[in-house]
């Protein structure tokens, strides 16, 4: 079975950097990982353009992990996709 990749949604007070430790763990355990931007935009718009970037740059399984104002958004993405 072939790993998920791994997306990290950033919250409210931060940016991608804020996942780099996270990141770094998870990569060098094999799996492929991104940090979108998320763009404080309002949660419906930011779950279309998170759920946009999924669709461009993945492919097969997907664990999608949201901090604090990303979550939200990320329950939105699941429901879209699934």
């Amino acid at each position: 079975m072939p790993k998920p990749t791994i997306v990290l949604v950033h919250g409210a007070w931060a940016d991608g950097s804020s996942w780099n430790a996270v990141s770094a763990e998870l990569q060098g355990q094999g799996f492929t990982v991104f940090t979108p931007p998320n763009l404080l935009r309002g949660v419906a718009g930011d779950a279309a353009y998170v759920a946009s970037f999924l669709a461009q740059r993945t492919t097969g399984p997907v664990v999608l992990v949201g901090h604090s104002y990303g979550g939200p958004g990320d329950h939105q993405r699941r429901h879209d996709r699934w």
